[in-house]
């Protein structure tokens, strides 16, 4: 016999709750053991990361409250929709993103990684990768480099 699972909007519960409470424990790290310096970026990092949370928990009980979830009992009908093989390729996915970090550093591991997910995991075609790609890593760099005059992590390769 075949346990039922819940599907439904309101599930996002227990994923957003264990991430605000990993990043409460991030920030309090970093407002106990780092100089007011170097403690911007865990800050700024952390801040905006527990308000995009508080966004999610919001929608999942506004989700929650207005729909009840539903039961099924069939088993998915593809490959692509199993959860623990999708999850599995998405962690493989990050774990040669940090991988790729150690060895070439940021900014050639982000948009390799970026490429990679957008076309395989995203299903969408090389020219929109790069679209994605490209500005994102402008963006780390503007944000890292000039505004917060962060040198990241150029890789063991180029160090």
């Amino acid at each position: 016999m075949k346990k039922p699972s819940h599907t439904g909007e309101g599930s996002g519960f227990l994923p957003a709750i264990v991430i605000t409470l990993f990043v409460t424990g991030y920030l309090i790290t970093a407002y106990l053991t780092l100089d007011d310096d170097p403690r911007r970026l865990p800050e700024l990092v952390g801040f905006v990361t527990l308000v995009l949370l508080a966004g999610e928990l919001f929608k999942c009980y506004q989700s929650r409250s207005s729909a009840m979830p539903i039961l099924t009992t069939d088993p998915p009908a593809t490959e692509d929709e199993a959860p623990p093989l999708k999850d599995i390729h998405v962690l493989l996915y990050l774990v040669g993103l940090a991988v790729g970090i150690y060895l070439v550093g940021f900014y050639i591991a982000v948009p390799v990684y970026l490429i990679a997910a957008i076309t395989s995991l995203g299903n969408q075609p090389l020219r929109t990768a790069v679209w994605v790609s490209v500005p994102a890593s402008l963006g780390i760099y503007v944000v890292f480099e000039l505004m917060l005059e962060f040198r990241l992590f150029h890789g063991v390769f180029f160090s």
